[in-house]
């Protein structure tokens, strides 16, 4: 029941990577219906992808099928780059990595599906955890000339612009 709801959200979604607290209402027998916890679910096959203790291990049958939906094993590295990348698009269409905090993102994730981003979220909570983020990331970040202090970074754009003035004026 829950593989064939995942395939189902992953179809109408175009990701088979429910949030954890997500249910799925689905038809049971006699037109019932009843509510499957479907993103606790997901977490527990991804516990179950490698022996643990006391827990029985995933199936390599079902290792394959949930790969044969494009399953999301690593939910927050797939997140991380989904909106990384969504902010080098952003970079390259603005010309800088500091959208609003507000802004949100179209992204395009499978079968062609469209999914809402909060970049502007993402990158706030990118720059109040810098000392608790990854080497790697925090490399990643400034390669796009990521703006990790919002306040500097206007101050010094309303100071550029009041130099340009007084060239301009005298």
């Amino acid at each position: 029941q829950n593989y064939n709801a995942l395939c189902a959200y992953a179809r109408r979604t175009g990701e088979a990577n429910p949030p954890q607290r997500h249910k799925e209402t689905v038809t049971v027998e006699h037109g019932k219906t009843k509510q499957l916890k479907l993103g606790v679910w997901c977490v527990w096959q991804r516990t179950r992808k490698t022996p643990l203790r006391r827990k029985t291990p995933l199936s390599q049958e079902r290792r394959e099928k949930l790969n044969g939906i494009n399953f999301v094993w690593k939910p927050e590295e797939y997140d991380w780059n989904q909106n990384y990348n969504a902010l080098c698009a952003y970079a390259r269409r603005t010309g800088e990595a500091n959208p609003s905090y507000n802004h949100k993102e179209t992204v395009t994730v499978g079968h062609g599906k469209t999914k809402e981003l909060n970049l502007g979220r993402w990158c706030g909570h990118r720059r109040s955890r810098k000392a608790k983020l990854r080497q790697d990331r925090r490399e990643k970040l400034d390669s796009i000339k990521f703006v990790w202090n919002e306040n500097d970074y206007f101050w010094n754009q309303n100071y550029n612009a009041l130099c340009a003035y007084a060239r301009r004026t005298g």
